[in-house]
């Protein structure tokens, strides 16, 4: 089962694009371009999500 979750990609300041998602507090991700920004959150939000999951359990 897959989950979908909308993300805001922005560019900021310092040369950066910037992701996030308003449904997963705490994830968010950076990189030079929109796509490295994308590829970075994808690791972020597993992360999150592995420990929310994990607090869940415990």
């Amino acid at each position: 089962m897959f989950n979908i979750y909308p993300i805001t990609v922005t560019w900021e300041a310092e040369n950066l694009y910037v992701t996030r998602c308003p449904e997963v507090e705490g994830a968010w991700a950076e990189g030079e371009t929109a796509e490295a920004a994308v590829e970075n959150y994808k690791d972020a939000i597993r992360g999150v999500l592995q420990y929310h999951r994990g607090m869940a359990v415990a």
